[in-house]
Protein backbone atom coordinates (compact mmCIF):
# COMPACT_ATOMS: atom_id res chain seq x y z
CA UNK A 1 0.00 0.00 0.00
CA UNK A 2 1.23 3.48 -0.91
CA UNK A 3 0.26 6.87 0.46
CA UNK A 4 0.30 9.67 -2.14
CA UNK A 5 0.18 13.30 -1.04
CA UNK A 6 0.16 16.20 -3.50
CA UNK A 7 0.09 19.94 -2.99
CA UNK A 8 -0.77 22.03 -6.07
CA UNK A 9 -1.14 25.72 -6.89
CA UNK A 10 -2.97 26.53 -10.14
CA UNK A 11 -3.91 29.72 -11.92
CA UNK A 12 -6.90 29.59 -14.29
CA UNK A 13 -7.34 32.73 -16.40
CA UNK A 14 -11.01 31.91 -17.19
CA UNK A 15 -12.69 29.91 -14.47
CA UNK A 16 -16.09 30.41 -16.20
CA UNK A 17 -14.91 30.19 -19.81
CA UNK A 18 -16.41 32.76 -22.18
CA UNK A 19 -19.14 33.92 -19.78
CA UNK A 20 -16.66 35.92 -17.68
CA UNK A 21 -13.05 37.08 -17.91
CA UNK A 22 -12.64 36.24 -14.21
CA UNK A 23 -9.40 34.43 -13.32
CA UNK A 24 -8.41 32.91 -10.00
CA UNK A 25 -5.72 31.02 -8.13
CA UNK A 26 -6.67 27.58 -6.78
CA UNK A 27 -4.87 25.84 -3.90
CA UNK A 28 -5.27 22.05 -3.76
CA UNK A 29 -4.09 19.43 -1.29
CA UNK A 30 -4.78 15.82 -2.23
CA UNK A 31 -3.93 12.93 0.12
CA UNK A 32 -4.66 9.41 -1.13
CA UNK A 33 -4.00 5.69 -0.80
CA UNK A 34 -3.33 3.08 -3.50
CA UNK A 35 -3.17 -0.69 -3.18
CA UNK A 36 -2.22 -3.08 -6.01
CA UNK A 37 -1.99 -6.85 -5.86
CA UNK A 38 -1.23 -9.66 -8.32
CA UNK A 39 -2.07 -13.12 -7.02
CA UNK A 40 -2.03 -15.97 -9.50
CA UNK A 41 -4.42 -15.12 -12.32
CA UNK A 42 -6.08 -12.30 -10.36
CA UNK A 43 -5.11 -8.63 -10.61
CA UNK A 44 -6.41 -6.04 -8.13
CA UNK A 45 -5.90 -2.26 -8.19
CA UNK A 46 -7.59 0.10 -5.73
CA UNK A 47 -7.34 3.78 -4.83
CA UNK A 48 -9.08 6.34 -2.64
CA UNK A 49 -8.39 9.87 -1.57
CA UNK A 50 -9.51 13.44 -0.98
CA UNK A 51 -8.99 16.76 -2.78
CA UNK A 52 -9.28 19.97 -0.77
CA UNK A 53 -9.70 22.92 -3.18
CA UNK A 54 -9.62 26.55 -2.07
CA UNK A 55 -10.03 29.57 -4.38
CA UNK A 56 -8.26 32.84 -3.64
CA UNK A 57 -11.31 34.95 -4.59
CA UNK A 58 -14.22 32.84 -5.92
CA UNK A 59 -14.69 30.97 -2.64
CA UNK A 60 -18.15 29.81 -3.77
CA UNK A 61 -16.30 27.12 -5.73
CA UNK A 62 -14.38 25.85 -2.68
CA UNK A 63 -14.83 22.10 -2.38
CA UNK A 64 -13.77 18.99 -0.49
CA UNK A 65 -13.80 16.15 -3.02
CA UNK A 66 -13.70 12.40 -2.51
CA UNK A 67 -12.60 9.87 -5.11
CA UNK A 68 -12.21 6.09 -5.10
CA UNK A 69 -11.76 3.23 -7.50
CA UNK A 70 -11.44 -0.54 -7.65
CA UNK A 71 -10.38 -2.68 -10.64
CA UNK A 72 -10.49 -6.46 -10.45
CA UNK A 73 -9.60 -8.68 -13.40
CA UNK A 74 -8.72 -12.18 -14.49
CA UNK A 75 -6.32 -11.62 -17.42
CA UNK A 76 -6.73 -13.22 -20.83
CA UNK A 77 -4.39 -16.21 -20.95
CA UNK A 78 -4.48 -19.41 -22.96
CA UNK A 79 -6.09 -22.34 -21.17
CA UNK A 80 -8.40 -20.32 -18.90
CA UNK A 81 -12.10 -21.19 -19.16
CA UNK A 82 -13.13 -17.75 -17.86
CA UNK A 83 -11.68 -14.30 -18.44
CA UNK A 84 -13.01 -10.90 -17.44
CA UNK A 85 -13.13 -8.24 -14.80
CA UNK A 86 -15.10 -5.56 -13.00
CA UNK A 87 -14.46 -1.94 -12.06
CA UNK A 88 -15.95 0.68 -9.76
CA UNK A 89 -15.13 4.40 -9.82
CA UNK A 90 -16.47 7.39 -7.91
CA UNK A 91 -15.30 10.97 -8.39
CA UNK A 92 -16.25 14.45 -7.21
CA UNK A 93 -14.86 17.55 -8.92
CA UNK A 94 -15.52 21.15 -9.99
CA UNK A 95 -14.27 22.21 -13.42
CA UNK A 96 -15.17 24.22 -16.50
CA UNK A 97 -17.54 22.38 -18.86
CA UNK A 98 -16.91 23.85 -22.31
CA UNK A 99 -20.10 22.36 -23.80
CA UNK A 100 -22.26 24.02 -21.14
CA UNK A 101 -20.13 27.13 -20.77
CA UNK A 102 -20.25 26.93 -16.98
CA UNK A 103 -18.09 25.74 -14.11
CA UNK A 104 -19.92 22.65 -12.86
CA UNK A 105 -19.80 20.64 -9.67
CA UNK A 106 -20.24 16.95 -10.58
CA UNK A 107 -20.45 13.69 -8.64
CA UNK A 108 -20.09 10.59 -10.81
CA UNK A 109 -20.32 6.90 -9.93
CA UNK A 110 -19.60 4.12 -12.46
CA UNK A 111 -19.70 0.33 -12.29
CA UNK A 112 -18.74 -1.96 -15.17
CA UNK A 113 -18.10 -5.64 -15.75
CA UNK A 114 -17.15 -7.83 -18.68
CA UNK A 115 -16.26 -11.44 -19.24
CA UNK A 116 -16.27 -14.48 -21.44
CA UNK A 117 -16.62 -18.13 -20.51
CA UNK A 118 -15.98 -21.23 -22.60
CA UNK A 119 -19.06 -23.17 -23.72
CA UNK A 120 -17.22 -25.66 -25.95
CA UNK A 121 -13.67 -25.83 -27.29
CA UNK A 122 -14.58 -23.29 -30.00
CA UNK A 123 -17.55 -21.40 -28.57
CA UNK A 124 -17.54 -18.63 -25.93
CA UNK A 125 -20.38 -16.89 -24.14
CA UNK A 126 -19.68 -13.13 -23.97
CA UNK A 127 -21.23 -10.60 -21.61
CA UNK A 128 -20.69 -7.10 -20.30
CA UNK A 129 -22.67 -4.48 -18.42
CA UNK A 130 -22.40 -1.18 -16.67
CA UNK A 131 -24.17 1.59 -14.75
CA UNK A 132 -23.35 5.25 -14.30
CA UNK A 133 -24.95 8.05 -12.30
CA UNK A 134 -23.96 11.71 -12.69
CA UNK A 135 -25.18 14.46 -10.34
CA UNK A 136 -24.53 18.07 -11.44
CA UNK A 137 -24.85 21.41 -9.69
CA UNK A 138 -27.05 22.64 -12.57
CA UNK A 139 -28.81 21.49 -15.78
CA UNK A 140 -29.53 17.72 -15.47
CA UNK A 141 -28.84 14.63 -13.38
CA UNK A 142 -28.40 11.51 -15.53
CA UNK A 143 -28.51 7.75 -14.94
CA UNK A 144 -27.47 5.33 -17.66
CA UNK A 145 -26.98 1.59 -17.80
CA UNK A 146 -26.06 -0.88 -20.51
CA UNK A 147 -25.80 -4.62 -20.89
CA UNK A 148 -24.92 -7.05 -23.68
CA UNK A 149 -24.68 -10.78 -24.27
CA UNK A 150 -23.43 -12.79 -27.21
CA UNK A 151 -21.77 -15.89 -28.61
CA UNK A 152 -18.40 -16.10 -30.37
CA UNK A 153 -17.48 -19.15 -32.45
CA UNK A 154 -13.73 -19.42 -33.19
CA UNK A 155 -11.48 -21.11 -35.70
CA UNK A 156 -13.55 -22.01 -38.71
CA UNK A 157 -12.77 -21.24 -42.37
CA UNK A 158 -9.03 -20.92 -41.74
CA UNK A 159 -9.12 -18.96 -38.51
CA UNK A 160 -12.34 -16.98 -38.96
CA UNK A 161 -14.44 -16.06 -35.89
CA UNK A 162 -18.18 -15.29 -35.89
CA UNK A 163 -19.69 -13.14 -33.11
CA UNK A 164 -23.37 -12.39 -32.57
CA UNK A 165 -24.37 -9.93 -29.84
CA UNK A 166 -27.40 -8.17 -28.35
CA UNK A 167 -26.90 -4.85 -26.52
CA UNK A 168 -29.32 -2.60 -24.62
CA UNK A 169 -28.70 0.96 -23.38
CA UNK A 170 -31.13 2.90 -21.16
CA UNK A 171 -30.78 6.63 -20.43
CA UNK A 172 -32.84 8.64 -17.93
CA UNK A 173 -32.24 12.21 -16.82
CA UNK A 174 -34.14 14.93 -14.99
CA UNK A 175 -33.88 18.70 -14.76
CA UNK A 176 -31.95 19.75 -11.64
CA UNK A 177 -34.15 22.81 -11.01
CA UNK A 178 -37.63 21.38 -11.66
CA UNK A 179 -37.23 17.60 -11.41
CA UNK A 180 -38.99 17.21 -14.78
CA UNK A 181 -37.91 14.41 -17.13
CA UNK A 182 -35.33 15.50 -19.68
CA UNK A 183 -34.44 12.19 -21.35
CA UNK A 184 -36.22 8.84 -21.09
CA UNK A 185 -35.11 6.42 -23.79
CA UNK A 186 -33.59 3.05 -24.57
CA UNK A 187 -31.91 1.40 -27.54
CA UNK A 188 -31.65 -2.25 -28.61
CA UNK A 189 -28.82 -3.30 -30.94
CA UNK A 190 -28.33 -6.61 -32.75
CA UNK A 191 -24.94 -7.19 -34.43
CA UNK A 192 -23.05 -9.86 -36.35
CA UNK A 193 -19.26 -9.61 -36.81
CA UNK A 194 -16.77 -11.70 -38.79
CA UNK A 195 -13.07 -11.61 -37.80
CA UNK A 196 -10.05 -13.33 -39.30
CA UNK A 197 -6.25 -12.94 -39.30
CA UNK A 198 -4.88 -10.72 -42.05
CA UNK A 199 -1.13 -10.78 -41.48
CA UNK A 200 0.94 -12.02 -38.52
CA UNK A 201 -0.76 -10.64 -35.37
CA UNK A 202 -3.14 -8.37 -37.30
CA UNK A 203 -6.84 -9.28 -37.24
CA UNK A 204 -9.54 -7.61 -39.32
CA UNK A 205 -13.25 -7.42 -38.47
CA UNK A 206 -16.32 -6.43 -40.49
CA UNK A 207 -19.80 -6.29 -39.09
CA UNK A 208 -23.40 -5.27 -39.62
CA UNK A 209 -26.11 -4.50 -37.09
CA UNK A 210 -29.58 -3.11 -36.58
CA UNK A 211 -30.42 -0.61 -33.83
CA UNK A 212 -33.84 0.49 -32.57
CA UNK A 213 -34.15 3.62 -30.41
CA UNK A 214 -37.38 4.16 -28.42
CA UNK A 215 -38.12 7.49 -26.72
CA UNK A 216 -41.00 8.56 -24.47
CA UNK A 217 -40.33 12.31 -24.74
CA UNK A 218 -42.80 14.40 -26.77
CA UNK A 219 -41.65 15.39 -30.28
CA UNK A 220 -38.68 12.98 -30.16
CA UNK A 221 -38.98 10.23 -32.82
CA UNK A 222 -38.34 6.52 -32.48
CA UNK A 223 -35.81 5.26 -35.03
CA UNK A 224 -34.55 1.99 -36.49
CA UNK A 225 -31.43 1.82 -38.68
CA UNK A 226 -28.82 -0.53 -40.05
CA UNK A 227 -25.22 0.15 -38.94
CA UNK A 228 -21.89 -1.02 -40.33
CA UNK A 229 -18.39 -1.31 -38.86
CA UNK A 230 -14.85 -2.38 -39.71
CA UNK A 231 -11.76 -2.54 -37.52
CA UNK A 232 -8.21 -3.80 -37.28
CA UNK A 233 -7.23 -5.28 -33.92
CA UNK A 234 -3.58 -5.24 -33.07
CA UNK A 235 -1.14 -3.13 -35.06
CA UNK A 236 -2.33 -2.29 -38.58
CA UNK A 237 1.35 -1.73 -39.41
CA UNK A 238 3.11 -5.15 -39.15
CA UNK A 239 5.51 -5.24 -36.16
CA UNK A 240 8.11 -7.17 -38.14
CA UNK A 241 8.37 -4.31 -40.65
CA UNK A 242 7.76 -1.51 -38.14
CA UNK A 243 9.20 -2.79 -34.82
CA UNK A 244 9.02 0.60 -33.09
CA UNK A 245 5.42 1.37 -34.06
CA UNK A 246 2.18 0.51 -32.28
CA UNK A 247 -1.07 1.11 -34.14
CA UNK A 248 -4.83 0.59 -33.91
CA UNK A 249 -7.72 1.46 -36.21
CA UNK A 250 -11.54 1.22 -36.02
CA UNK A 251 -14.27 2.77 -38.16
CA UNK A 252 -18.07 2.55 -38.15
CA UNK A 253 -21.03 4.05 -39.96
CA UNK A 254 -23.73 4.20 -37.33
CA UNK A 255 -26.33 6.23 -35.46
CA UNK A 256 -26.22 7.27 -31.82
CA UNK A 257 -27.31 4.65 -29.26
CA UNK A 258 -28.16 7.40 -26.72
CA UNK A 259 -29.42 10.45 -28.67
CA UNK A 260 -29.93 13.77 -26.91
CA UNK A 261 -32.65 16.40 -27.04
CA UNK A 262 -33.53 17.51 -30.54
CA UNK A 263 -31.45 14.73 -32.10
CA UNK A 264 -33.55 13.41 -35.01
CA UNK A 265 -31.20 10.51 -35.55
CA UNK A 266 -28.91 9.82 -38.48
CA UNK A 267 -25.81 7.82 -39.21
CA UNK A 268 -22.31 9.27 -39.08
CA UNK A 269 -18.79 7.95 -39.61
CA UNK A 270 -17.17 7.33 -36.21
CA UNK A 271 -14.00 5.57 -35.07
CA UNK A 272 -10.41 6.04 -33.98
CA UNK A 273 -6.86 5.88 -35.32
CA UNK A 274 -3.83 5.66 -33.04
CA UNK A 275 -0.14 5.41 -33.88
CA UNK A 276 2.72 5.47 -31.33
CA UNK A 277 6.41 5.54 -32.31
CA UNK A 278 9.23 4.70 -29.90
CA UNK A 279 11.69 6.91 -31.76
CA UNK A 280 14.45 6.46 -29.18
CA UNK A 281 14.83 4.81 -25.79
CA UNK A 282 13.73 8.05 -24.11
CA UNK A 283 11.50 9.53 -26.82
CA UNK A 284 7.97 8.46 -27.74
CA UNK A 285 5.72 10.17 -30.30
CA UNK A 286 1.98 9.56 -30.68
CA UNK A 287 -0.74 10.59 -33.13
CA UNK A 288 -4.46 9.95 -32.69
CA UNK A 289 -7.75 10.76 -34.39
CA UNK A 290 -11.04 10.09 -32.56
CA UNK A 291 -14.62 10.74 -33.67
CA UNK A 292 -17.76 9.79 -31.77
CA UNK A 293 -21.07 10.79 -30.17
CA UNK A 294 -21.35 12.20 -26.64
CA UNK A 295 -24.09 13.58 -24.41
CA UNK A 296 -23.42 17.08 -23.06
CA UNK A 297 -24.19 18.37 -19.57
CA UNK A 298 -27.44 19.80 -20.99
CA UNK A 299 -28.55 16.51 -22.63
CA UNK A 300 -27.73 17.51 -26.21
CA UNK A 301 -25.88 15.25 -28.64
CA UNK A 302 -22.45 16.40 -29.76
CA UNK A 303 -20.47 14.73 -32.55
CA UNK A 304 -16.87 15.34 -31.54
CA UNK A 305 -13.78 14.92 -33.73
CA UNK A 306 -10.30 15.30 -32.22
CA UNK A 307 -6.87 15.27 -33.86
CA UNK A 308 -3.94 15.04 -31.45
CA UNK A 309 -0.16 14.93 -31.71
CA UNK A 310 2.10 14.46 -28.69
CA UNK A 311 5.57 13.55 -27.47
CA UNK A 312 6.97 12.13 -24.21
CA UNK A 313 10.64 12.76 -23.51
CA UNK A 314 12.89 11.68 -20.67
CA UNK A 315 15.74 14.11 -19.96
CA UNK A 316 18.58 12.57 -18.03
CA UNK A 317 17.76 10.25 -15.15
CA UNK A 318 15.39 12.43 -13.14
CA UNK A 319 13.39 14.63 -15.53
CA UNK A 320 10.42 13.63 -17.71
CA UNK A 321 8.55 15.96 -20.03
CA UNK A 322 5.54 15.85 -22.32
CA UNK A 323 3.83 18.13 -24.82
CA UNK A 324 0.79 17.84 -27.08
CA UNK A 325 -1.22 19.80 -29.64
CA UNK A 326 -4.84 19.05 -30.47
CA UNK A 327 -7.59 20.37 -32.72
CA UNK A 328 -11.20 19.50 -31.90
CA UNK A 329 -14.47 20.17 -33.68
CA UNK A 330 -17.86 19.81 -31.98
CA UNK A 331 -21.16 19.62 -33.89
CA UNK A 332 -24.23 20.00 -31.66
CA UNK A 333 -27.44 18.28 -32.77
CA UNK A 334 -30.63 20.25 -32.15
CA UNK A 335 -28.70 23.51 -31.69
CA UNK A 336 -27.44 26.11 -34.15
CA UNK A 337 -23.95 25.71 -32.78
CA UNK A 338 -20.58 24.38 -33.93
CA UNK A 339 -17.34 24.80 -31.96
CA UNK A 340 -13.67 24.53 -32.88
CA UNK A 341 -11.12 24.21 -30.09
CA UNK A 342 -7.32 24.37 -30.22
CA UNK A 343 -5.36 23.09 -27.21
CA UNK A 344 -1.67 23.04 -26.37
CA UNK A 345 -0.31 21.28 -23.28
CA UNK A 346 3.14 20.89 -21.76
CA UNK A 347 4.50 19.41 -18.55
CA UNK A 348 7.79 18.83 -16.77
CA UNK A 349 8.38 16.53 -13.77
CA UNK A 350 11.55 16.29 -11.66
CA UNK A 351 12.18 13.34 -9.32
CA UNK A 352 13.93 14.83 -6.31
CA UNK A 353 14.33 11.48 -4.56
CA UNK A 354 12.63 8.12 -4.28
CA UNK A 355 9.75 9.71 -2.37
CA UNK A 356 9.63 13.34 -3.54
CA UNK A 357 8.89 14.85 -6.95
CA UNK A 358 7.89 18.25 -8.27
CA UNK A 359 6.73 19.65 -11.55
CA UNK A 360 4.92 22.27 -13.60
CA UNK A 361 2.13 22.00 -16.19
CA UNK A 362 0.67 24.49 -18.67
CA UNK A 363 -2.49 24.32 -20.80
CA UNK A 364 -3.60 26.76 -23.49
CA UNK A 365 -7.15 26.56 -24.82
CA UNK A 366 -8.80 28.63 -27.55
CA UNK A 367 -12.50 27.96 -28.21
CA UNK A 368 -14.38 29.45 -31.15
CA UNK A 369 -18.15 28.99 -31.10
CA UNK A 370 -21.23 30.09 -33.01
CA UNK A 371 -22.44 31.29 -29.60
CA UNK A 372 -20.42 34.43 -28.90
CA UNK A 373 -20.60 33.95 -25.12
CA UNK A 374 -18.66 30.70 -25.53
CA UNK A 375 -15.73 32.26 -27.42
CA UNK A 376 -12.73 32.44 -25.10
CA UNK A 377 -8.99 31.95 -24.71
CA UNK A 378 -7.86 30.26 -21.51
CA UNK A 379 -4.51 29.69 -19.78
CA UNK A 380 -4.08 27.22 -16.90
CA UNK A 381 -0.72 26.94 -15.14
CA UNK A 382 0.09 24.64 -12.20
CA UNK A 383 3.04 23.83 -9.97
CA UNK A 384 2.96 20.83 -7.66
CA UNK A 385 4.92 18.89 -5.05
CA UNK A 386 4.30 15.15 -4.55
CA UNK A 387 5.31 12.89 -1.66
CA UNK A 388 4.87 9.10 -1.78
CA UNK A 389 5.61 6.63 0.99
Amino acid sequence: MLSTNEGRISYDSRIRGGRSDEGDTIYTFSPGLTFNRDAGYITLASRAGLRFNRYAHADGYDSDDFYSGLDFSIPTEAGLGFQGGTAFNYDERTDLDVDAGERLRTKTARISLNGQTAVTRKAWFLFDGGWSDTRQSMFVNRTQWFGSAGIRYDNFLYGTSLTTRYRRVETDSEDVATGATSLDEYSDSYTVDLSRPIFESITGTVGVGYREVSRTMDDEPDTGRWNYNASIQGPFLPPRMFPKLESRFTIAYQDNEAPGLGDQGGREVTGSLQVAWQARVRTRWNISVDRGFELTARDYTVLRTQYQFGVDQQIGEFITSNASLSWETSEYEGLSRDDATFRAKAGLNYSISRYWSTGVTYRYEDNESDESLLDFTRHVTSVYLNFVF
